[in-house]
């Protein structure tokens, strides 16, 4: 009878215990999420993680560890990291119920490509330009881009009736008299539009007047402003006389937050900061939205409030839920002031669409631009969040 002599030795240096699997998949992760933010080409991550792995293959396990090719990366951006930020974004939109669509067109050679952001408001304020879906059409005839639209929203699980208003180039094939994508969106999905949308269309100032008066904030607000607004736009399900009690209480809310020594910005801050870390579940101190970080730099400078933040505070720090006046502001603050977000994207699109990264899929160009737009952890961050996401490193 033969024996078979088992070298344990190699078994145990070749199983890795589960700890640094996880470990490794959070780096790879990090690593990969970095370098789409950053601008990397998916062969320069590769030719980084080689040269990680020969600097510290004597003193690093979890960097001798890392594989990430080019094909294991673009993997890791279009099959987990993209899916995880996107869905977060539905996930938020379904809870304001109300949002905007907007979209705008880039060619690329005999492709066109149409970026679809939306526009809500989330528990930290409003929240623009997060891109739900790329569009790849050669044809740009209102008929397709409505039925595209439509696709993207039930793609999305999207409330139809929770569609506010659509932001596009002021073309006649989308914003026309005729057959245009909105006449279209008016035929097929009954009081989808509400009396406003043509009003704001038609460069009527009533509409506007009336939701400035929430952009201030809501010290001088009154009930007439509120009543104004409710006759224009029309919500359905508003409770006017709960509504009128919520003001109410909103408003003591907001005397006794002022009447605290720590200066407001600074509260609102704090407040953005704790619900970041909620939303990660770390314990880190999380950025705010990354791509608005530069954007936002002269604002912080100056410490200007935000009405929208301002808002979002009100409705958490108030002792009991106010439903009604939550519903109105989320109604009000989906509605984009301009199509600048999508151009934005088209930016990024730019660097995407490059000669040197001619050979990129319409999904891995999806992907990408869904990671750098819709995520909103800092690459320092995204390390210790991706070992809180036990799904997303079996993922990896």
């Amino acid at each position: 009878m033969k024996s078979f002599n088992i070298n344990r030795q190699l078994i145990t240096s070749t199983m890795k215990p589960n700890k640094e699997i996880e470990e490794t998949a959070a780096a790879e992760g990090a690593f990969v999420y970095h370098g789409v933010k950053r601008g990397h080409s998916y062969l320069s991550q590769q030719c980084i993680t080689n040269v990680l792995k020969t600097i510290f293959s004597s003193s690093s396990a979890i960097a001798k560890s890392m594989s990430c090719g080019r094909t294991k990366c673009n993997s890791i951006a279009v099959n987990v990291l993209a899916p995880r930020f996107t869905q977060k974004v539905l996930t938020e939109v379904k809870e304001a119920y109300f949002y905007s669509i907007m979209f705008d067109a880039s060619n690329k050679g005999n492709i066109k490509f149409f970026p679809v952001c939306v526009q809500y408001f989330s528990k930290i304020g409003v929240k623009k330009g997060c891109i739900i879906d790329l569009i790849d059409d050669a044809d740009e005839l209102a008929t397709n881009i409505f039925e595209n639209l439509m696709t993207v929203i039930k793609k999305s699980d999207l409330p139809f009736d929770g569609l506010t208003s659509i932001g596009a180039d002021n073309t006649n094939v989308n914003m026309g008299n005729n057959h245009t994508v909105y006449t279209l969106f008016n035929n097929e999905i009954e009081n989808l539009f509400k009396e406003y949308v043509d009003k704001y269309f038609s460069q009527n100032v009533a509409i506007l007047e009336a939701i400035g008066h929430f952009c201030n904030g809501i010290e001088n607000l009154t009930w007439n402003h509120i009543q104004k607004c409710i006759e224009l736009t029309k919500i359905e399900d508003l409770n006017e006389d709960n509504l009128f009690n919520e003001f109410t209480e909103l408003k003591l809310t907001f005397e006794i937050i002022k009447k605290k020594q720590v200066p407001l910005f600074d509260q609102i801050q704090f407040f953005l900061s704790n619900e970041q870390q909620k939303d990660t579940n770390t314990s880190l101190p999380m950025t705010i939205r990354q791509n608005e970080m530069d954007e936002e730099d002269e604002e912080d400078q100056t410490k200007v409030i935000r009405s929208d933040q301002l808002w979002a505070m009100l409705f958490a720090v108030n002792a009991t839920p106010t439903p009604n006046m939550k519903k109105l502001i989320c109604f009000l603050y989906s509605i984009p002031a301009s199509n600048a977000y999508v151009e934005c994207v088209f930016s990024d699109m730019k660097h995407l669409l490059n000669d040197s990264r001619n050979r990129m899929s319409v999904e891995s160009i999806a992907a990408e631009l869904r990671i750098r737009r819709n995520g909103s952890i800092s690459c320092i961050d995204m390390h210790k969040y991706l070992l809180s996401q036990k799904e997303l490193l079996e993922a990896i």
